[in-house]
């Protein structure tokens, strides 16, 4: 349910249905469908499954480290449900593990397209009290500093996790929203090998690319990154 904060307007309000149908739209295993959607007094809303299951937060402090190729299946998966929403014209902008679920049979589900946040799918970088949208361990460099952001900014999310993925914690940490936005946007991450011997240099440079500071040293899309991967 859109907050009623954030459904002020007609213009989001339009936003939150034109993008609720773009997303109804999306095919892909990995992707909740969108079973219904309307206004109630309650709120704007989508209808969708439940998932029985526990997030990558959950699972990495369980089972970490997780092997590789594991590691590499799972982000593979997810850089195809994130093509397949791009396809749709909507941005993620809130890739994290909490955010992502293994459900009961070991799928993977890419949950919760930000229908909390300001103007529906539709993100801003800052909502109307000054705080950022979004988690800032996982924002990419432009979204602290009002850049454009796009389907690459989500690449740099999913990098940010599989970079976590693999060294069992996130490639920046810094004690408050500020500094962990320095670190974003100046500071060069270390190659996950460093962290874990066997992990493959090849993997180092794919992580490291998503992690670029310039959107266009990135993958150009989550599909290039799920088929490099695979590759």
């Amino acid at each position: 349910v859109l907050t009623r904060e954030s459904a002020r307007g007609a213009a989001a309000l339009e936003r939150f249905k034109r993008e609720i149908s773009a997303l109804a739209k999306v095919s892909h295993p990995a992707i909740l469908p969108v079973l219904d959607h309307g206004i109630e007094p309650i709120g704007p809303y989508f209808v969708t499954d439940i998932v029985r299951g526990e997030d990558l937060r959950v699972l990495m402090r369980r089972r970490a480290p997780l092997p590789v190729t594991e590691v590499i299946e799972l982000t593979a998966t997810l850089a195809e449900a994130l093509a397949a929403v791009h396809r749709a014209g909507i941005v993620h902008r809130d890739v994290k593990p909490a955010n992502i679920m293994v459900d009961s049979e070991g799928a993977i589900r890419l949950l919760d397209f930000g229908l909390a946040r300001a103007e529906g799918l539709d993100l801003e970088r800052v909502t109307q009290t000054g705080e950022f949208v979004g988690t800032p361990a996982y924002m990419a460099p432009e979204q602290f500093d009002c850049r454009v952001v796009d389907a690459r900014s989500d690449v740099y999310s999913l990098g940010v996790v599989l970079f976590e993925l693999l060294t069992g914690h996130p490639p920046f940490r810094a004690s408050s929203v500020m500094a962990m936005a320095l670190r974003h946007l100046k500071e060069v991450p270390a190659a996950p090998s460093q962290s874990r011997s066997d992990v493959p240099s090849w993997l180092d440079r794919v992580v490291l690319r998503c992690l670029e500071k310039e959107a266009s040293r990135r993958p150009g899309d989550a599909e290039m990154l799920a088929t490099e991967l695979r590759t």
